[in-house]
């Protein structure tokens, strides 16, 4: 198209800014490309983010110049909401707009805010909350030295400031927003599924369980009690596999109840606050 764009979405030009385009693009022209049916192999038929994946670039294969991206409709707002180079970067980079809605049940308009606070608290602009950015952000909302402690810890998963994914499992977590511990557990492999194969890696887990367990009701334990309990569980988990899926990773939780259990603290704690 030149003048107008036949995909328009919602947030594109009104009404007399479409009959105005329209007017000025008299005709359309359109080009069908054939390809033969596409066939699924085995590991498609079994993991369909694979096969979408893959149908999609098989889609895309007559149009060289066209570039596929894992954006949604959501990131694309997102980006235009808040400054593109830093949202890209920092946040629709980590998690996408679509799972944040899913994972926190915000509307579009509630995401946008969220990731707005995130920019304007960051004030290095590196994509982390630290330590001071967070206790601003707290102090403006309220909360006192004490419950900025508690949560600090909550929502820095590796002690290394909090980035746009750690806000969202704390968020998550912390309100209660899944409506049993087994969807708790479900949002949580959501979260850490980064590239959306619907596995989640040993090195995954790992920041899962040590974030979990770290703050059980029922037992306080060192660091080296933490990552002993860590290799059991690991090896249960995987055995000799890299990755597990969702069904396998659920499983685990339902025949592990300190795993579900530990999660209810969170909602408890903010709740207090």
């Amino acid at each position: 198209h030149k003048y107008f764009d036949l995909s328009w979405v919602p947030n594109g030009p009104g009404e007399f800014g479409l009959l105005w385009r329209a007017l000025c693009q008299p005709y359309n022209s359109a080009s069908l490309h054939f390809l033969p049916p596409y066939k699924p192999n085995a590991t498609e038929k079994s993991v369909p983010t694979t096969f979408a994946k893959n149908f999609r670039s098989y889609m895309a294969s007559p149009f060289p110049r066209l570039k596929l991206t894992k954006h949604s409709f959501e990131d694309a707002r997102l980006l235009e909401a808040v400054n593109t180079e830093y949202v890209a970067e920092h946040v629709t980079n980590v998690i996408h707009g679509s799972l944040m809605k899913k994972l926190l049940g915000l509307d579009l308009k509630g995401c946008v805010g969220l990731v707005k606070a995130f920019h304007e608290y960051d004030d290095n602009k590196n994509g982390v909350l630290e330590r001071k950015e967070f206790e601003a952000a707290m102090a403006k909302m309220g909360f006192g030295q004490a419950t900025f402690d508690s949560f600090y810890s909550i929502f820095d998963l590796d002690d290394n400031g909090i980035d746009f994914r750690e806000l969202v499992a704390g968020l998550m977590v912390c309100t209660g927003k899944a409506s049993s511990e087994i969807e708790a557990v479900q949002m949580t492999f959501a979260l850490f599924d980064i590239d959306g194969d619907n596995k989640i890696t040993r090195k995954e887990f790992k920041k899962i369980y040590g974030w979990i367990m770290q703050y059980s009701e029922s037992v306080h334990r060192s660091g080296e009690q933490v990552d002993a309990d860590y290799s059991l569980a690991e090896q249960e988990l995987f055995g000799s596999a890299h990755a597990v899926s969702e069904a396998e990773f659920t499983a685990y939780a339902k025949k592990n109840p300190s795993l579900t259990e530990a999660l209810k603290i969170f909602p408890k704690r903010f709740s207090e606050a």
